[in-house]
């Protein structure tokens, strides 16, 4: 599986602060969720940061819309926001593969993988 820029910008990364660097400059393609998207009923529960979780976009321009407080987390959000793009609705086990072979799983904390755990769950619950 070829992985998508943002993702393979991340994977081709050696060392942590470089992994860091470039999932933060991945939250740069992040479009800004708007503020009336951020209700309560948006808000990914369990997750430390604040995140939120659009998946009923009605304009077809994305799969899902995210945004989060914490820079490493919209950077996560914007690669799977770009793999969700390109391949359509994945499955729990089709994000997590996506994600392992993105080489993520190993440059986070056991809160963050808790956290994308949830936004998948959510993501993977639209298929």
């Amino acid at each position: 599986m070829t992985l998508p820029p943002l993702a393979a910008g991340v994977s081709e990364a050696r060392g942590w602060d470089n992994v860091m660097r470039h999932i933060m400059l991945a939250g740069k393609h992040l479009p800004v969720l708007p503020e009336s998207f951020r209700s309560a009923g948006n808000k990914i529960a369990g997750c430390q940061s604040n995140v939120w979780l659009d998946v009923n976009t009605e304009d077809g321009a994305a799969p899902f819309l995210a945004w989060s407080d914490s820079k490493v987390i919209r950077g996560l959000l914007a690669v799977m926001l770009e793999k969700a793009a390109l391949s359509g609705p994945l499955t729990v086990g089709e994000w997590q593969e996506f994600l392992q072979q993105a080489g993520l799983e190993r440059y986070l904390s056991e809160s963050r993988t808790n956290g994308l755990r949830y936004v998948i769950a959510v993501l993977a619950d639209t298929k």
